[in-house]
């Protein structure tokens, strides 16, 4: 049986001439694509979400605001009361009262209605911290009360005394507890 022979020195020049050119293709491959400018596509992810679900879309137009830009004003975005004395302070004050909302990232604590005085008096609590200044700009309390007449809840509007003094409790503990952290 014949075989015709094989050339051993034409494979050899190839695999001479291939190892160079693969590695020489591959650094002018990566140079080129280092030089690519990508440039990030803006995404709306509210719009996006609205057209994914058929939800209708509502033009904002370009000064596009969040819930809590619109309540607080322009602020930085990173305002995160969460770990802010005041704010937790006032969470501690209101934390025998079942909460509705608590949002720490717009200074925001909202009580569930409470029951107090038997079952015919019940309150509510509203607290907002605008800032970590601990002045008395710094803290909004409301206290609402609703008082039951044997077959619904009647309001009895805001108390303004008791709103106060749970404000002046929150800024004086709040005041006091920085003062320890400076001195330690």
């Amino acid at each position: 049986m014949y075989s015709p022979p094989i050339n051993h020195k034409f494979n050899i020049q190839m695999r001479k001439f291939l190892n160079p050119f693969l590695v020489i293709s591959i650094l002018v491959l990566a140079a080129a694509c280092n030089q690519l400018e990508i440039i990030p596509r803006k995404t709306d992810p509210i719009m996006e979400d609205r057209i994914a679900n058929d939800k209708p879309i509502i033009n904002l137009g370009e000064d596009k605001k969040s819930l809590t830009e619109l309540i607080l004003g322009d602020r930085s975005a990173s305002l995160d009361y969460g770990g802010s004395i005041t704010f937790q302070t006032a969470l501690d004050k209101v934390s025998f009262m079942p909460l509705a909302s608590v949002d720490a990232a717009s200074g925001v604590i909202i009580t569930d209605w409470y029951n107090i005085e038997g079952d015919d008096l019940r309150i509510k609590i509203n607290i907002r911290i605008f800032d970590q200044e601990m002045s008395d700009g710094s803290v909004s309390v409301q206290m609402f009360k609703q008082q039951f007449d044997g077959n619904k809840w009647n309001d009895q509007g805001n108390d303004d005394m008791q709103a106060l003094k749970i404000k002046k409790a929150i800024l004086d503990e709040a005041r006091v507890l920085q003062a320890t952290i400076d001195l330690s």
